[in-house]
């Protein structure tokens, strides 16, 4: 018996090792940018250019493309490689420039050897696809899945375009009809110039395949041997409009069921909230109590006058307040860096704008060349100029027009690095020592804890129902044992236990919590009129953290005369701060709540393009060629 069980924790643990050992093999990277071109010949032959950009963490050796052949009228002809702009070539040395290449099930795998550390390599593809176009009597047909569902890792940024032989005539454009099917925030549109197919998708999901299925007339291909003598034009478009009726009766299923887990939650608040007024009395204590627990620092003031410390605003609200990185902390950071004269600002009424103190009013931003070689940027802030002067503006320039179309077209991409962002300054936070690392002991083991509580709390809820029904009876010493046994527990489950901030932090908050008091408390406070332009420059960045914006505002243009504004950094916001300071801000937060939107319309997306003249992709699919293509690296 027991030389089994020695066996058995043998090949446990070995799978563990193998476990383990596989997943610091694995290679670290992301595929930030993919350019799809298909370029349509007068004979329906594609010729394909795929490009990817790969951005490595850590050692690498090589890349990995798969090729799906299945389901094409022939062969894919003249597969070539580039890396970096280097040709490679076939060969079974596998050294550095080669590559080699397999067929399994069907699949044409290919392994480009390139090794190397932390950069940056870009993958150029090229083939052709003969006669990838289906000639009908009505109509002509591509229907491939320019991206297949077997990439290791999930795609960004994609742009798809697809170039037919010449332009549909403008007669005939009933007859050009574009659908895509895929991710939900993937858009497809016809080109203005009639001979173009535009498909573009901010982030594919590892196993999510991209889809382009086009129809327009068979003239175009006139040369094409891939010909079926049946008409096909009104099934294909009955078949497309099934597939977004889906989509809609999925979202409104999906949306009764929110409704009914509404109503649900409602009853149950509502049967629960007398048993949450003893938690909260706790709580009110326990809150008191810990306010003891501060006694070893220094005593904070009603008001302080000036900020506590220069903490960016993003980490301030993220970290301290416990804030998502909205429109109102990107607005404040922004100003911040202008204050720290890391970048400028403008306004200007863009071209057909209404000119007006407020409609029509945008902000340009401009990074200047650091003060001081030496000086460097809080991570955070690093991460903001990247995203504005990198991602979103160009030539270091930005403007908030800029902004809010980024937001609306890379709605995804725009919040995960916000995100990313976010958790920079969490780390940053905790480096500071004002918040717990999530991977503290404690901390986990009160939320074990919790977690546990909840579950039994809910075991004893429904055994009280069963309870009840079973013996016909509704006031028993075991009805009182268990509320009594689920009061404490969902007290206990109240208690803030785990807490977020060190004593140190809660210490910080104080003290910003008494500055905010003071931006609250600003136009009765003669001390804070009496404060330099350079701490009301602060005061401006930080009011928009701490909800103060307005009255900081009001008063700032009763203090100084414009003169005097105007020699300020933030001079664009403060010459008239009521109008601009405000609208500049909701400028930048427009951008957010358009990605929120966007993102949000997509999750519960109904379908846009069942006519085939452009819009939103829809799931399923229409069974294209190329589903098991994809990728990866080594």
């Amino acid at each position: 018996m027991k030389i089994r069980q020695l066996w058995i924790s043998l090949f446990v643990g070995f799978v563990a090792f193998l476990s383990f050992n596989s997943s610091l093999l694995a290679v670290s990277y992301k595929i930030d940018q993919v350019n799809i071109d298909y370029i349509i010949q007068s004979d329906g032959t594609a010729e394909v250019k795929e490009s990817y950009r790969y951005q490595f963490s850590g050692s690498h050796k090589g890349l990995i493309y798969q090729l799906d052949p299945t389901h094409l009228y022939q062969e894919p002809e003249n597969v070539r490689f580039k890396v970096n702009q280097t040709e490679v070539k076939e060969a079974d040395s596998k050294a550095t420039g080669s590559y080699t290449k397999e067929n399994s099930q069907g699949m044409w795998r290919y392994k480009i050897f390139y090794p190397g550390k932390n950069d940056q390599v870009t993958l150029l593809v090229t083939y052709r696809l003969p006669y990838l176009i289906t000639s009908y009597r009505d109509t002509a047909e591509l229907n491939r899945r320019l991206i297949g569902s077997q990439w290791e890792n999930s795609l960004q940024n994609i742009t798809a375009t697809i170039k037919l032989p010449q332009a549909v005539t403008e007669d005939d454009l009933d007859k050009f009809r574009v659908f895509g099917h895929g991710d939900p925030n993937g858009r497809i549109k016809r080109g203005k110039d009639r001979q173009t197919v535009i498909m573009t998708l901010p982030h594919n999901p590892k196993g999510q395949f991209l889809e382009a299925h086009v129809l327009f007339p068979t003239y175009l291909v006139p040369q094409n041997k891939n010909i079926k003598d049946q008409d096909k034009f009104h099934q294909i478009l009955k078949a497309e409009k099934a597939l977004v009726e889906a989509d809609k009766r999925a979202a409104q299923k999906r949306q009764r069921f929110l409704q009914k887990l509404k109503q649900i939650s409602q009853i149950l608040i509502a049967g629960l909230s007398f048993l949450v007024l003893p938690a909260f009395a706790f709580l009110a204590w326990l809150r008191n109590y810990r306010r003891h627990a501060l006694k070893d620092f220094p005593h904070i003031p009603q008001h302080l006058f000036e900020p506590p410390s220069d903490l960016n605003p993003i980490s301030l609200g993220v970290g301290l307040y416990d804030m998502p990185l909205d429109g109102n902390l990107l607005s404040s950071v922004v100003l911040n860096l202008v204050r720290k004269n890391w970048m400028s600002m403008e306004s200007y009424t863009p071209k057909g704008a209404k000119r007006s103190k407020k409609a029509g009013k945008e902000f340009r931003m401009n990074l200047l060349k650091r003060p001081n070689s030496s000086e460097k940027l809080p991570a955070v802030e690093q991460a903001v100029l990247n995203l504005l002067f990198q991602k979103i503006g160009k030539e270091h320039t930005v403007t908030t027009a800029n902004i809010k179309h980024y937001a609306r077209q890379k709605a995804r991409s725009y919040l995960n690095q916000l995100d990313q962002i976010a958790e920079k300054a969490d780390k940053e936070m905790q480096e500071l020592d004002y918040v717990r690392s999530a991977s503290d002991q404690a901390e986990r083991g009160i939320l074990l804890f919790k977690i546990l509580s909840g579950i039994l709390l809910i075991v004893e809820v429904l055994y009280l129902i069963f309870y009840t029904i079973a013996s016909n009876t509704f006031f028993t010493k075991i009805h009182l044992s268990l509320f009594i046994l689920s009061l404490l527990q969902l007290i206990f489950l109240f208690l803030p236990l785990s807490q977020h901030l060190t004593a140190k932090g809660k210490y910080e908050k104080n003290k910003w919590q008494a500055f905010q008091q003071m931006l609250k408390d600003i136009a009765h406070l003669d001390r804070a009129k009496h404060q330099s332009l350079i701490i009301w420059e602060q005061y401006l960045v930080y009011a928009l953290v701490l909800g103060q914006a307005k009255q900081v505002a009001k008063e700032l243009s009763h203090v100084f005369p414009e003169d005097v504004l105007a020699e300020s950094n933030l001079a664009v916001v403060t010459t008239n701060p009521s109008v601009d300071y405000i609208l500049f801000n909701q400028s930048i937060n427009k951008g957010y709540h358009t990605a929120q939107s966007v993102v949000s319309s997509s999750d519960n997306y109904s379908g846009d393009n069942s006519s085939g003249f452009g819009g939103g992709f829809s799931s399923g699919s229409s069974f294209g060629s190329g589903g098991g293509g994809g990728g990866g690296a080594f």
